[in-house]
């Protein structure tokens, strides 16, 4: 559903969140906090022409059950999925991205 864009590659992972996880509730921290449910993460991104860059946008896909899987993705689109959409992070000050060197 997104319109007026420029992709600049293909989606890269980013992280991984699991449900349970109660390997990462430290014993002592207080579940209010969700201090389990942290999460950072990097990619490198490269533009094969130069852009001016707005916002980014994130995907998810899940694994319900075995086998059983649902996703937004453009590379794992899941059929007929319309109610589930990419967000949207704009970019308080847009970012002029160069163009990838290659090199001959």
């Amino acid at each position: 559903m997104l319109q007026a864009h420029a992709q600049m590659g293909e989606p890269q992972y980013l992280w991984r969140f699991d449900h349970p996880n109660r390997a990462d509730i430290p014993p002592d921290s207080d579940p209010v906090t969700n201090y389990h449910n942290t999460r950072r993460g990097s990619v490198v991104l490269m533009a094969e022409e130069g852009m001016v860059v707005h916002g980014l946008v994130g995907y998810f896909e899940s694994v319900l059950y075995g086998d059983v899987t649902m996703s937004i993705s453009p590379c794992s689109r899941t059929p007929g999925m319309f109610s589930w959409f990419p967000i949207s992070f704009p970019l308080r000050h847009p970012v002029i991205v160069p163009a990838a060197r290659t090199s001959r």
